[in-house]
């Protein structure tokens, strides 16, 4: 059966059945649906050209630059982002990413073996605790619960959500916390007084609860994770912007594998479809995830997209899948509109709009196959579902190389 590049769960289970798309959430139907709409055209400084154009004149832009950065490929296929990072071995340019500010220091902290992970078939399997900690999977993952963590029996857990205890941990009781009843509601910024509150329960000792939370949803909490035999937490980003470093997380992980013999462990809630195929490519050929320089051939860390056209880095920017002028900073992205810009993308977004050159390329998953990287590190191969006259932006970069 198909992939759904929908986001970063990557269900394989999807139908097709002539133009009709079958078995897949909102988030995937959207996808499909967007074929029909706002499809970019190849552009050279507002005016319309043919694609071999654009890139000739993309490959021009980036050998004047004296320090281009690319950004994006999370929306990618494995064998794009390869060829974006030979392009900038090229060129020394910056490289970065979306998880520069979301995922990327739990992702990192996972490659390095900081944190132990496990795959999402481990979890329907095996979990008999999963813990959304400032995650809302019903409604940036819809087909996550259902499919891996929630309610699906597993070869362990053969009664699904039955015998599966599941909590969230929120600001807000989310679509999630409705679905899963247990709700720990704490203030903004209080994730880490809290995590010293559990690991004070587990070890027996009288903990200081943080401000604002309820002592009964805590303690249910810690006594749910000191009897479970396979704990799962599924980070967002709620916790990730809360956290300093993922230091207190190890602690927990590690005393309730000490303390009370289970098993635990972390996955980070992936949003880009192939962001953990970005990551995990780069840090492979650089020992980081994102954040990097290249320089004579060599590796060194570098910066975020966001401090690159903040402190003026960069006088000229190759974007693939992503739209930095909505998603960035404004007082950030802005400099968008003061330097050279090369876009990739399938549609008209507000960072194509203001680019020097549009690319338009063809949904990776949908009209085009190749490889990718679920949220868990287990590889999925995305079959082409559709027939389209675009091109691929593997060979969009492939045409981009062959010419710098």
């Amino acid at each position: 059966m198909p992939t759904c590049p929908g986001c970063a769960c990557l269900c394989d289970d999807i139908e097709v059945v002539g133009a009709e798309i079958r078995n897949v959430c909102r988030k995937g139907y959207g996808i499909f649906k967007s074929r029909q709409k706002s499809r970019l055209t190849a552009a050279v400084a507002d005016r319309v050209t043919d694609v071999d154009a654009a890139i000739e004149k993309a490959a021009e832009i980036l050998c004047e630059a004296s320090s281009p950065v690319i950004y994006g490929l999370d929306n990618s296929t494995c064998e794009a982002q390869r060829l974006g990072l030979k392009l900038a071995k090229e060129l020394n340019a910056f490289v970065d990413d979306t998880s520069s500010v979301c995922q990327g220091v739990i992702l990192e902290a996972i490659y390095k073996s900081r944190l132990p992970s496990c795959t999402l078939d481990a979890v329907r399997d095996n979990a008999d605790l999963v813990i959304f900690w400032g995650a809302d999977p019903a409604s940036s993952h819809p087909r996550h619960l259902s499919k891996y963590s929630y309610f699906p029996r597993g070869k362990k857990i053969q009664k699904g959500y039955e015998e599966r205890k599941a909590f969230c941990i929120d600001v807000r009781r989310s679509p999630t916390a409705e679905v899963c009843k247990n709700l720990v509601k704490i203030p903004a910024g209080a994730d880490a007084a809290l995590i010293n509150a559990l690991i004070s329960f587990i070890e027996g000792k009288a903990p200081q609860l943080p401000q604002g939370t309820d002592k009964r949803e805590v303690m249910e909490l810690a006594a749910a994770m000191r009897r479970a035999e396979f704990v799962t937490i599924f980070t967002g980003l709620g916790l990730v912007y809360s956290l300093a470093d993922v230091t207190l997380l190890e602690t927990l992980l590690r005393t309730l594998t000490e303390r009370c013999g289970c098993e635990a462990y972390i996955i980070p809630m992936v949003g880009h479809f192939n962001m953990r195929g970005m990551t995990q490519t780069l840090f492979k050929e650089t020992s980081l995830p994102n954040k990097v320089k290249f320089d004579g051939g060599g590796a060194k860390s570098g910066a975020s997209m966001t401090e690159i056209l903040r402190e003026g880095f960069a006088d000229a920017a190759l974007i693939i899948g992503s739209d930095p002028l909505s998603s960035l900073p404004f007082a950030a992205a802005r400099r968008l509109f003061e330097i050279k810009t090369i876009t990739i993308d399938p549609h008209v977004t507000p960072t194509t709009e203001i680019s020097t050159v549009r690319i338009p390329c063809a949904i990776s998953g949908v009209e085009c196959s190749g490889n990718t990287v679920r949220m868990d590190g287990v590889e999925v191969k995305l079959e082409k579902m559709f027939d389209v006259e675009f091109l691929s932006d593997e060979e969009i970069l492939r045409g981009i190389l062959e010419r710098v």
